[in-house]
């Protein structure tokens, strides 16, 4: 088996901006030749370098626009007065001035799996189809105003493991994202913001995927969250679907980035899925 440090990794540039340097939205071109777009919105506390390890098995055929979410790595210091509708309404921004046609597809992996469902609802015009792993629904817990503090709490403890134990599970990625838990905190309500979009369906083809290897290591998706959110999908467009990966841990386009890279376009091109899929 290969080990992260030998697969192939993209090179990243200083980023572009969708504003002033430091203060705007940071994002990574890649392939700018290609004819139709991709955004890849990553998930919490990283950054848009977190699919690196992705980017080397996308097809030529497409141009890949991959922010750093508001709050995060080099968008860090971006000031949001309403977490998700601003990050909304810039998300949209950047995909009409630089998407092929003003629209892509949004591909989104934990974290940005709920932006990816807000950018859908809430700005249907540039949103082509929707991939979005490893969402979670959290209203259903009645202590979730501690959650944050829990998740942390797992998050400090998890950065004192060496990162070699770490990349047996799934493969970290640095990032300049601030880790103390004020920042930590405005990320969740960044995450958990589903103001004007809770509830609602949206038009565009979407697959939803749980990755549902656990173990010990309780790294898998919700089957739960990922089939309601799925039922929500369906509502304006009966092509949408929902599947698990019994094999991925909730993290897989670290686990297994090329996989990842072909379910995507599998999904995009509207072809079969690789074997490892299930339907849910």
């Amino acid at each position: 088996m290969a080990t992260s440090e030998e697969l192939p990794k993209a090179q990243f540039g200083p980023p572009l901006w969708l504003g002033n340097e430091n203060e705007g939205l940071a994002y990574y071109v890649f392939n700018p030749e290609g004819t139709e777009s991709i955004l890849l919105l990553h998930g919490a506390m990283t950054g848009g370098t977190e699919w690196d390890l992705v980017l080397p098995h996308l097809s030529k055929r497409y141009h890949i626009l991959a922010p750093d979410i508001p709050l995060h790595n080099r968008s860090r210091n971006i000031k949001l007065e309403n977490p998700g509708i601003d990050t909304g309404n810039l998300l949209r921004d950047l995909v009409k001035g630089s998407a092929k046609g003003g629209q892509a597809h949004v591909v989104g992996l934990s974290m940005g799996a709920h932006i990816g469902r807000r950018l859908a609802v809430q700005c249907p015009e540039v949103v082509r189809t929707c991939f979005l792993s490893g969402f979670s629904q959290l209203d259903w817990i009645p202590w979730k105003g501690s959650l944050a503090y829990i998740v942390y709490a797992v998050e400090y403890v998890g950065a004192m493991v060496p990162k070699s134990w770490i990349d047996r599970i799934e493969h970290a990625t640095d990032t300049e994202t601030p880790h103390d838990l004020e920042h930590f905190k405005r990320v969740w309500n960044l995450m958990m913001d589903d103001r004007d979009v809770k509830g609602k369906s949206w038009e565009a083809r979407t697959l939803v995927v749980a990755a549902t290897k656990g173990g010990l290591v309780p790294t898998n998706d919700s089957i739960r969250d990922a089939s309601a959110l799925a039922l929500l999908a369906q509502q304006k467009n009966p092509e949408s679907a929902v599947v698990q990966n019994k094999t991925m841990r909730h993290g897989w386009s670290r686990q297994g980035p090329k996989l990842f890279a072909e379910a995507v376009m599998c999904w995009i091109e509207n072809k079969p899925l690789p074997d490892s899929f299930e339907p849910i």
